[in-house]
């Protein structure tokens, strides 16, 4: 029995679909990657935000806190 010839079309034939199922792999690769990333940039914003607000509350604590001084020192002196 002698080997089936191949033929050259099938041959391409079957590069053809081997590179396009590599380049689908890729682009969901691509996709997911993508996604990814934007959920990690929301988490960051979400976490600069978050820092943002501690830091207002921090700042309002002490600027509310040497306001109680200020005037704890005025009632004494008075």
């Amino acid at each position: 029995v002698f080997p089936a010839k191949k033929n050259s079309t099938n041959v391409v034939f079957f590069f053809f679909v081997s590179q396009t199922s590599v380049v689908y792999q890729l682009q969901r690769r691509v996709r997911t990657l993508r996604e990814q990333l934007q959920r990690r940039d929301l988490h960051l914003d979400l976490l600069r935000r978050k820092l943002s607000l501690q830091e207002d509350s921090v700042r309002m604590k002490s600027l509310l806190q040497s306001e109680r001084d200020e005037a704890n020192i005025r009632f004494v002196l008075e």
